[in-house]
């Protein structure tokens, strides 16, 4: 377990790490805010069925089963956070590479998964969003939203006509 300095010195140096899914290693890119949000966005579009306990009259296996079909939408947010978040503005040749090849982030969520099985993915996204600092981005985010709440509020000092 890597302590809180090689942590630290990992993202400000951004070293490439690795992660093990299975047996395949892959190079993790370095954790950025722009990693973090566009993981989110695609979690965002997983259905609420996907998200929700199991009903308590609903078999573990027809869940499973009937929320199969959205866990691409995994696949992809693991992609992100082994891939990183894409350029926001790509250059010319960024683009001209992504329509011959293909979205790098798509190509690898179809490869990993045909390899890997649900826990190693489960794991892997575990480990992978540790990296992200989640707790950091939300202590961020707390602190914004109590400088809105404590701003003074504006109170507009007019007056109004006197009724008829």
């Amino acid at each position: 377990m890597a302590t809180t300095e090689t942590k630290t010195a990992d993202a400000i140096l951004q070293r490439v790490t690795e992660i093990t899914i299975g047996e395949e290693v892959y190079k993790v890119a370095p954790p950025t805010l722009a990693t973090l949000i566009s993981v989110s966005d695609e979690l965002s579009k997983l259905p609420d069925e996907m998200l929700e306990p199991a009903s308590e009259d609903s078999s573990a296996v027809i869940t499973a089963l009937r929320t199969a079909r959205h866990a691409h939408g995994l696949s992809r947010a693991i992609s992100l956070l082994i891939l990183g978040a894409p350029a926001p503005f790509p250059s010319m040749l960024e683009r001209v590479l992504r329509l011959l090849k293909g979205d790098p982030v798509e190509k690898l969520a179809r490869k990993i998964e045909a390899k890997h099985g649900v826990s190693d993915l489960a794991l892997a996204f575990l480990r992978l969003t540790e990296r992200l600092e989640v707790r950091d981005f939300f202590a961020l985010t707390t602190f914004l939203s109590a400088i809105r709440v404590a701003k003074p509020t504006k109170v507009e000092q007019t007056t109004t006509a006197r009724g008829l």
